[in-house]
């Protein structure tokens, strides 16, 4: 518990303050969006975040100067990742973005060397959604830990979860591989069952998917490390 706090007090004192939009989750607040099961929230999501549009204007351009302190040239990775601060956070992810084409000005390809499109432009963010969750995932997770209930252990469970911030300390049980690998099924790794155990962050930016900061042997049970933010990602990262 004490490890716990710490990290989430450390990011919290790290990331910088943002104002993020809240996803549209079908409900029309936390409390009702907390109620549905956690793969509903992430099916939800992808629905919501797989494509989105914005209209160049100047205060946009204004403040995509201001966010990254530029003085002079702006380039088109920078205006997406002030359109769309929930998808794109940072540099980075903007430019990963426009490399894999999923910007698009006016119908066209952004490249990373574009200078920021004129106001009036339309752009497009197609950041396409991940693979759909399988099905059953949920009743796969219940009969799990129903067969190991005499064995805590074995079970997958959660132990610590910081919803606002988006990670988690999740019990990954023996003879079960961390990630998916090319010799086992899918749904007999560890990270395929976290959609079923752990929802979005209410307020940073969701993941993909939740995902692990560390891998455990097979034949090792314990405590590990989960992410469902991209803020949380990088604190973590760097706590290790």
């Amino acid at each position: 518990v004490a490890v716990a706090r710490a990290v989430t007090t450390t990011f919290r004192q790290r990331r910088r303050p943002r104002r993020f939009k809240r996803h549209a989750m079908g409900c029309e607040s936390r409390t009702a969006r907390s109620c549905l099961p956690p793969m509903v929230q992430w099916q939800l999501l992808d629905e919501s975040r797989s494509e989105l549009v914005a209209t160049i204007s100047v205060d946009l351009l204004q403040r995509a100067m201001q966010q990254f302190n530029r003085r002079s040239r702006l380039y088109v990775f920078h205006v997406a990742s002030a359109a769309f601060p929930d998808l794109l956070p940072t540099v980075s992810f903007a430019k990963k973005a426009v490399k894999a084409g999923a910007i698009k000005i006016d119908g066209l390809t952004a490249l990373k060397t574009d200078p920021a499109p004129p106001p009036g432009a339309q752009m497009l963010a197609h950041l396409g959604a991940p693979a759909r969750l399988g099905s059953g995932l949920d009743r796969r997770l219940t009969r799990w830990n129903e067969d190991n209930a005499s064995r805590p252990e074995a079970r997958m469970t959660v132990l610590f979860h910081d919803e606002d911030v988006g990670w988690a300390v999740v019990n990954k049980p023996a003879k079960m591989h961390s990630v998916p690998n090319g010799f086992d099924n899918y749904y007999k790794t560890f990270a395929s069952y976290l959609p079923a155990l752990l929802p979005p962050p209410h307020r940073c930016t969701p993941r993909k998917r939740p995902g692990v900061c560390h891998r455990l042997d097979f034949r090792v049970s314990g405590p590990m490390l989960v992410a469902t933010s991209e803020e949380a990602v990088r604190a973590l990262s760097d706590s290790f």
